[in-house]
Parts: C-alpha cells; structure tokens; sequence
C-alpha cells in the first residue's frame, strides 16, 4: 500500500504538494513561505517536547546540585509529567475552540516562566510547583504544533522534519548540558538555557501559521467510524511507547551491567541520541518511495538487531552500536505512525493527544520492564520491547490501511 501522498494518488492529494529535505517542486514566493513555515513549526515542535526529552539530563543536574534524593526526584517528574498529560489530553476538547497561535505563545511563556523561576526556589515544594506549571504550559504550546504539523501538504514528511529536530535538539543538549554548561556555570544554566530556548519560540509563534487540517471525511457515519480507528491508532502509541520506555529508563543500567561506568553509559546514550537523527531523515526521504507496513517492518528490524547486539556486547563499542540501532529504528518508524493518525483526523484532536498517548504507554513501561529483568535478565528487557513494537506496528498498519480503504484512497 501506498503512502496517502504517493504520486498516484489522485490530483486533490498532490495540489501544491512540496518534498521537504529535497529542492522544492517550484521556486514561488508561496513555496518558500509554506517551506518557512514549515521549519519554524519543527523548531517549535522541538521546544514544545523539550521538557519530556531532556527530562533525565535535568534530573541528573538537579540530584547533583540540589542533593534531592530518588523520592524526591521521582515526585518531581511525576509533578511535571501528570501536569502535562493533563494539559495534553485535555486538548481534546479544546483545541478546536481556541486560536492556536496565543496558546503556543501562551504556554511558552507560562513554560518559561515556570523555568526561570525554579532555581530560585527557596523550598523542595516551591521546586515541585514549577515543574508542575512547567509540565502544564509545555503540553498547551505541544498540541497546537502538532495540529498545525498534520496540516501540511505531506504529514509524514513534516513529522520526519519535527523528529529530526526534536532529535538533534535533545540530543546537543544532553551532551552540552552535563558536560559543559552545569559544571561550569552551575544547575541553574540548565533551567535558563531551557527558558531561554523556549522564549525564542514565543518570539517565533507570531510568524507562524498553525492551520488545522482542511479534508473532510464525508458524511457523519463515515467520519465516526475513521475516528474509531484514530482512536486505535491511539492505543498504539501507548502500547508502542510501554514497550521502549521499558527499554529506555534502563538503558544505563545494561551498560552497567556489562561493566561500563555511569559516565561511558551516559555518553553512548547521547552520542547516540545525536547520531539517530539520520533515522528521521531516512523517513522523510524514503516516504514516497515505501509504505507503511513496509517502514514499521524496518523499524521493528532495527529493534531486533538492537536486542542482539546488546546480547553480545561486551564493551563500549558494541553497547553504543545497540543504542544506536535502537533510536534510529524509533526515529524512523515515529513519522509514518503519526501520520496513520492524521489521516483519520480531519479535526487536529486525535493528532493534538498524540504525546498524552505515549506518555501514558511510557508511565507504564519500566514498571513493566522492572519485573521481568529481576526475572529474565536483560533479555526480557528486550522481549518487551519487541513485543510492544510487533503488537504496536501491526495496529499502525492496520489503521492506515482501513482509512485509507474508508477515504476511497487507492492502495
């Protein structure tokens, strides 16, 4: 099956159609604008998600120059991250009632805000408040980018664009932060170079379009049952996300367990992180040229060699090389799943909840995982995630081929 925005799809599907990561089809003032946008609205997206994903690089910082100990810490995200699903589900209902561009502005600022203030808590619990807010304005400024990421002519490839940066974005900051800025400027830099960060996109919103989707999905019956399958697609990114979380929250300690240090783990984890970029690239290249079963098959490929090298590494060297087959698979199949979701969504509310799915699967995965490496090693580890990218892929794939059969799309 074709990719909804393959070239024999039929011509209200490829009308101004533009190829990111590739020479535009045509060199007009509009082309360039709507390519503008574009990458302000993946520059905005890497911001919205940064409080999820530089979470462990902050944690670490705020152990060190705070000495909270775990159960602080864990209160700590568990403040942020329940204040964020909140704000993220709850977009549902009011993503369609408010204009996009004041809340990304106003969560950014709220986000912002929150930040700057945080290292100056006089107080564990004046601590615990601004990672709250935090966690409640970065879910309001997330959801409206998403909407207007789905709005694009290509949704695969503007999410492929929104990954590679959210990757290299989180990726430069767990290298930078730890290594360089904390020690040399303190546990408060971390927090004011996030705020700062994000004050950029508050600036950025302005020029920015967040349009909502524009197709209609024909008549009510219709629509009610391709919603049902966004709803699906929903549940598997929760049941995708439960599997890498298992995976990911234990990543240092499979290094460790094959006697790499804290810090040899740490740098795999980032340098990695960095380098997984390419696949997010690969999907937004490779979108027209393979459909999604045939993509989710890749991704699940990079997970099995991930699961044997890790099985067989002894060292730094083949450790990292697990890791990195790990992210990059997850990078590349995060784009055409998401996209399984836009086409079921004419609205932007089943897109705009997208990250409330997956931190719903990512609560529950290493409390899953937990269990089973006490029981199985790292192994079953491994077996989780497997079996949550198999039971995940398989949901994925049916949900875009069902849309699509129900849109009239040809396969």
């Amino acid at each position: 099956m074709r990719s909804p925005e393959s070239p024999a799809r039929p011509a209200a599907w490829r009308t101004n159609k533009q190829y990111i990561l590739k020479t535009p089809l045509n060199n007009t003032a509009e082309t360039a604008n709507q390519t503008l946008n574009l990458y302000g609205l993946a520059y905005l997206s890497a911001l919205g998600a940064l409080f999820f994903n530089v979470q462990p690089v902050m944690i670490g910082a705020i152990a060190g120059g705070y000495g909270y100990d775990e159960v602080q810490l864990g209160n700590l995200v568990s403040a942020g991250l329940l204040l964020s699903f909140a704000s993220l589900a709850s977009s549902f209902f009011w993503i369609t009632r408010v204009n996009r561009r004041y809340a990304v502005i106003a969560g950014g600022l709220v986000y912002a805000i929150a930040m700057t203030y945080a290292p100056m808590s006089e107080s564990y619990n004046s601590m615990v408040v601004c990672f709250a807010i935090a966690g409640a304005g970065g879910g309001a400024m997330y959801a409206p980018i998403l909407v207007g990421l789905a709005a694009q002519d290509n949704p695969t490839k503007a999410f492929s664009l929104s990954v590679t940066f959210m990757v290299i974005t989180s990726g430069a900051i767990s290298m930078v932060g730890p290594a360089w800025l904390v020690p040399a400027y303190g546990t408060q830099a971390m927090f004011y170079l996030l705020a700062v960060l994000t004050m950029t996109g508050v600036v950025l919103a302005p020029t920015i379009t967040f349009a909502a989707p524009t197709y209609s999905l024909g008549g009510e019956d219709t629509a009610k049952g391709i919603h049902r399958f966004a709803w699906i697609g929903l549940a598997a990114f929760a049941v995708y996300f439960l599997g890498l979380n298992g995976t990911w929250a234990f990543l240092e300690r499979a290094g460790n367990n094959i006697g790499l240090s804290p810090e040899e783990s740490g740098v795999a984890v980032s340098l990695s992180l960095l380098l997984s970029a390419v696949g997010s690239f690969l999907a937004g290249y490779l979108e027209d040229r393979i459909d999604v079963r045939n993509a989710l098959t890749i991704s699940l490929g990079g997970m099995l060699l991930f699961a044997s090298t890790l099985w067989f590494a002894d060292g730094f060297v083949l450790f990292f090389a697990a890791i990195l087959f790990f992210n990059t698979a997850w990078n590349f199949s995060l784009p055409f799943a998401m996209n399984s979701i836009a086409m079921a969504d004419e609205t932007g509310r089943y897109v705009a909840v997208i990250p409330a799915a997956q931190m719903l699967g990512a609560a529950m995965g290493p409390a899953v995982a937990a269990p089973l490496i006490i029981s199985l090693g790292f192994t079953g580890m491994s077996l989780q995630l497997l079996s949550g990218c198999l039971i995940s892929f398989v949901m994925f794939a049916v949900v875009s081929q069902r849309v699509s059969r129900l849109r009239g799309i040809p396969s």
